[in-house]
């Protein structure tokens, strides 16, 4: 079972304010960032400009397995040396790394500035989650962790349209890795002005240094801390990663819609699901993070499982739905929770290790979904991603337990 800890004394309500709105503008540029370079430009300047089609795997591999790797330690360095220095110095890495794929020619080069944008990544998220639990009370916490899920679906929504646009009038895919170096320069440049200035964090957990250094012991303590929940999470992001390869092609192949129709199909749902993301985290500061959590889930698992059965393209529109307002229903209530495992002095590590978590189950998934829809059968992802979603639902009652302490 996981207990909650007590929570520090409350910050000033101008404070809560001006970061959660400069945490909003870095998430936006941030995500917008990655969501370009991942979606839009980097798969087909490996294609069709520079020949190197055939390591695209590889490549994008580099930055997923990179940042997954890196969370734990970087959300520990948050905790050592300040929130804000990471927030600050992971965008200036993903600002360069762009400057340079626009001009590498060798994959081996690509592979190592992925890697390094992946490192970069792996400092912004788990820092940027931990100041929100650190500026606001633990009542309030899952209406701001909505404003992630704002950020990452409207960078979803906006990425493939920038990028392409950018590249048509300035005739040249490289356009685009220059626009997301600006949009990573933004980043930095914000954080650094606006956000408020911390330093490493002080407290009573066990897995506090001394120093600013990140041992393994202070990794291992960190992951004892809540097993059960980060396996759990691990059985998400398995099921997520299933589905994120083959979901387009199983609708062209078995509802025969082109791949425009696709993109129309679930352009409204996924305008309202966004639209629906910040009440629904607030719905979970007023019924209780667990309940929001377990409801979120069971939305999902019931929706995925509706996924499996479907036998017409609306069917599959509705499913799918049904599961996007159970992620972001649960999801912030779950980054919420995670937030209050540990004291402040802990808090990035623990948030880092959940990243870590996601990221090698999103991996696992990525590359077992592809080979068992080929090998097996086109519905095989999807029921393994059910049957995860499912065990992760019941996990959850027994791994998520009420607060007693006063918030």
């Amino acid at each position: 079972m996981v207990q909650e800890t007590p929570e520090p004394q409350p910050v000033k309500e101008s404070v809560i304010r001006r970061t959660l709105i400069c945490i909003t503008v870095v998430a936006a540029f941030a995500e917008l960032g990655y969501a370009v370079m991942n979606i839009s430009a980097l798969t087909p300047y490996l294609k069709f400009d520079i020949g190197l089609g055939k390591y695209i795997g590889v490549i994008v591999a580099a930055f997923l397995v990179s940042e997954a790797v890196f969370k734990s330690p970087m959300g520990l360095l948050g905790d050592r040396w300040g929130r804000k220095r990471l927030i600050v110095l992971g965008p200036i890495l993903s600002a360069i790394s762009p400057l340079l794929l626009a001009h590498a020619t060798h994959p081996v080069m690509f592979v190592l500035l992925r890697t390094a944008d992946g490192i970069g990544a792996a400092a912004i998220w788990p820092s940027a989650f931990a100041l929100i639990g650190d500026t606001v009370p633990a009542h309030r916490r899952a209406g701001a962790m909505s404003l992630f899920n704002v950020a990452y679906l409207g960078a979803l929504a906006l990425a493939p349209l920038l990028g392409g646009e950018i590249n048509v009038r300035m005739g040249d895919r490289r356009a685009s890795f220059y626009l997301i170096s600006l949009l990573f320069a933004l980043t930095a440049l914000i954080s650094w002005f606006l956000l408020p200035a911390d330093g490493p964090k002080s407290g009573t957990g066990r897995a506090r240094s001394d120093g600013h250094t990140v041992s393994g012991r202070d990794m291992w303590q960190i992951l004892k801390v809540a097993p059960g929940m980060l396996v759990t999470v691990f059985l998400i992001f398995l099921g997520v990663g299933l589905l994120a390869p083959v979901v387009k092609i199983y609708a062209m192949e078995h509802f025969t819609v082109s791949e425009a129709q696709f993109g129309r199909y679930f352009l409204v749902p996924a305008i309202g699901i966004a639209a629906m993301a910040i009440p629904l985290g607030h719905m979970g500061d007023r019924w209780g993070h667990r309940r929001s959590i377990l409801i979120g889930m069971g939305l999902c698992s019931a929706g995925m499982w509706g996924l499996v059965t479907a036998t017409h393209i609306w069917l599959l529109v509705g499913y799918a739905t049904l599961l996007g307002l159970g992620f972001v229903m649960g999801f912030p209530s779950w980054m919420a929770w995670v937030s209050q495992l540990t004291d402040e002095s802990r808090r990035g590590a623990m948030i880092g290790a959940n990243g870590t978590s996601q990221g090698i189950g999103a991996i696992v998934g990525a590359v077992l979904g592809p080979f068992l829809y080929d090998a097996w059968s086109p519905r095989s992802p999807f029921i393994l991603c059910a049957v995860c979603l499912t065990l992760s639902f019941l996990l959850a009652f027994v791994v998520l337990k009420e607060k007693k302490s006063k918030a």
